[in-house]
């Protein structure tokens, strides 16, 4: 399988130029084949949805919805969406926006009693770009909201408001207070009444504690022994950071909305996919709800993952070419690799599946003890002749070495390089992410 994926990803590369709008039988072989080679039939699985200008050129339904009941995936079916609410929360601020209720400028003072000075220099903007310093709160998740924004707010800054970036829930869950709060109207109020309902979403719920939503389906979680387990429904509401359930095609119609100016206006929408420039001059990785200024094969890219527990989400938007590529699973899987690589493919342009074989000996140079730059610990082992990153309290990622110190880390957008010492011997692993090419990536020093 693996040998015929990759003279599909040939077949590509050497094509003659193909509009992406066409579906070759290459192409629809080459999705096909990198669902096959990825997912297995009889464990959970998923759905991916391949669509330009709203039309749809692939879709798949794949894997089980219930491995137990042996209840195959089916196209409709419905997911935890997760952290892809994120952006629905982003669009209703900028609703907002356009109707003069609040500015992305607006201090959270305005809208937070009793607002912490330390809070006194953080704007809504500095909330949809995940730049305002206020740190997550781990562990804290069954605190009401109110709860949770008391807490946070005696908590010190991680960094001065617009100096960094670092990824927080609990940024768009003040996201969430603040539109209820401006509105009346609770977050899932909001969601439904002003772009669910409007744009005749029809199978996108927001959750409203324990109700039941039809076609849903469970996640599964897997275990150390490689086995599946089902996880539980998360019964929660609809929030600013989390909350929706939806389908593939639903959020495709959703995307298609955006693109066409029937939610936001297309200037808005064009600032909320632009990457936020940091108080240094440099940008980030993020707009207003959206992973920004990464790309696929150089062609600019919008988009954002859910995981959550049992499920793994990805929604990929090609800004010049209008095409949406929705992953969808029910499992904790690399749903973002995936939607990357089949957009590389519906651009005639595949990612390269070169590979090379290592000895048991050189590899075994690269194992041992890393440290990030914090001095968090970081285990590279050899087993059966293969290296694996041992992540605490996750799945081993296969170190995949495609040319000479160089390597793929398994199912994702990474790629490693080997630094050496003169004398050959192994210093540090440095860190890429291919979807933000011309941005630094980050080092792991060798300490064992």
């Amino acid at each position: 399988m693996k040998l015929r994926y990759i003279f599909l990803l040939l077949a590509l590369l050497f094509a003659n130029t193909t509009k992406a709008q066409q579906l070759t039988a290459n192409m629809k072989a080459a999705f096909d084949d990198l669902i096959d080679t990825r997912y297995k039939a009889d464990e959970p699985g998923g759905v991916v949805l391949i669509a330009q200008n709203g039309s749809i050129l692939y879709q798949r339904a794949f894997g089980m919805s219930d491995v137990e009941e042996h209840v195959k995936m089916q196209a409709d079916m419905l997911f935890n969406i997760g952290s892809q609410t994120k952006q629905f929360t982003a669009v209703r601020i900028l609703q907002l926006a356009e109707q003069g209720k609040l500015s992305v400028t607006d201090h959270l003072s305005k809208d937070i009693d009793h607002c912490p000075l330390i809070w006194q220099n953080i704007t809504i903007e500095n909330l949809l770009t995940h730049s305002s310093g206020i740190s997550d709160l781990r562990g804290k998740g069954g605190l009401p909201l109110a709860a949770r924004i008391d807490t946070a707010m005696i908590r010190p800054l991680a960094f001065q408001p617009g100096t960094k970036t670092f990824y927080a829930n609990i940024e768009f869950e003040i996201l969430g207070y603040i539109i209820e709060r401006i509105t009346g109207e609770s977050m899932a109020v909001n969601l439904v009444k002003y772009i669910i309902d409007p744009l005749g979403l029809k199978h996108t719920y927001a959750m409203a504690g324990d109700v039941a939503v039809p076609g849903r389906i469970s996640g599964y979680i897997k275990r150390a022994d490689g086995h599946f387990s089902k996880g539980e429904l998360y019964e929660g509401n609809a929030g600013g950071a989390g909350g929706l359930i939806s389908n593939t095609k639903d959020i495709m119609a959703w995307y298609e909305a955006l693109a066409n100016g029937r939610v936001i206006k297309k200037e808005t929408l064009a600032k909320a996919w632009k990457p936020y420039k940091l108080a240094d001059g440099q940008f980030s990785k993020y707009g207003y709800g959206w992973d920004a200024g990464g790309d696929v094969q150089g062609h600019p890219i919008a988009e954002h993952g859910g995981l959550i527990v049992g499920f793994s989400t990805e929604s990929l938007y090609l800004i010049d070419e209008h095409i949406y590529v929705g992953v969808f699973l029910n499992q904790r899987s690399y749903a973002d690799a995936t939607a990357q690589e089949l957009a590389a493919i519906a651009l005639a342009q595949p990612y390269p599946a070169q590979s090379m074989q290592l000895s048991e000996q050189a590899l075994q140079a690269f194992a041992g003890t890393y440290a990030d730059d914090t001095g968090n610990k970081k285990q590279f082992n050899l087993r059966n002749g293969k290296l694996y990153y041992e992540p605490q309290g996750a799945q081993p990622l296969q170190l995949m070495p495609y040319a000479k110190n160089k390597f793929y880390l398994e199912n994702t957008l990474v790629v490693a390089d080997i630094i050496h010492d003169v004398q050959g011997k192994v210093l540090a692993i440095k860190f890429s992410d291919r979807r933000f090419s011309g941005q630094p990536g980050w080092q792991w020093n060798k300490t064992e």
